[in-house]
């Protein structure tokens, strides 16, 4: 208990003053700890101040990114982040800004970056303290996948290559819970009546009431 505590501390300590980095992360490497099998559910805040729940997001792939906003380790992570949020357009990226008065640093670093993910905060502070479902985060970046179900999939400290989220995002769609536009299901076309069948046959001319003419040949029964 004690030493979690000492390392939340230091963690704290690191992106007070100005973000950890890769070089002074505690742990770098993907977790292979075990996965819990309940869905994954945070509170938080979007930059310009709206509610956003974890769980509201279920049904597509989620990518957590755990970061600082000026971080260098955590910048140079974010060039890859944009480059997939780009591209897995099924799938939703939230990056999760951990550091004190995250509400001002968010606002500003929208505003400077335009980054096409969603930039949010979690203003009780929980996840500094390792309390959340995420349990504890050694250090930043972090990145987290999560499935169509809210369950973790994988989790990496440090810089992560596109080539590895790509992996993370393949095992994340097999897993299943997600419906793409191909698969989504629409209402049966009406069916088009059955055309009529069409005449070849040339029909008789139609009978006439008119008299024939006077020079008409007419011959009478006896």
């Amino acid at each position: 208990m004690l030493r979690s505590l000492a390392g939340s501390a230091l963690f704290t300590l690191l992106v007070a003053c100005g973000g950890a980095s890769a070089s002074s992360s505690t742990t770098i490497g993907s977790s292979h700890a075990p996965r819990p099998e309940d869905a994954i559910d945070l509170s938080l805040r979007t930059h310009d101040g709206r509610a956003l729940e974890l769980s509201d997001q279920q049904g597509s792939p989620v990518l957590l990114f755990l970061f600082a906003t000026y971080d260098g380790a955590s910048l140079a992570a974010a060039r890859g982040v944009a480059r997939f949020t780009r591209e897995a357009l099924d799938t939703v990226v939230i990056a999760v800004a951990l550091q004190p008065d995250a509400e001002t640093f968010t606002a500003a670093y929208v505003e400077s970056q335009s980054p096409p993910y969603t930039v949010a905060y979690e203003p009780a502070g929980r996840i500094l303290l390792g309390t959340t479902d995420l349990g504890a985060i050694d250090s930043i970046p972090t990145l987290v996948m999560i499935d169509a179900h809210g369950r973790e999939v994988a989790r990496h400290t440090g810089y992560v290559s596109e080539r590895v989220i790509e992996q993370w995002h393949q095992e994340a769609m097999a897993r299943g819970g997600i419906m793409t536009p191909a698969e989504t299901p629409t209402e049966e076309a009406p069916r088009r009546p059955t055309p009529l069948p069409v005449q070849t046959e040339t029909p008789p001319p139609p009978e006439s009431d008119e008299a024939p003419p006077d020079d008409a040949l007419v011959i009478e029964p006896d």
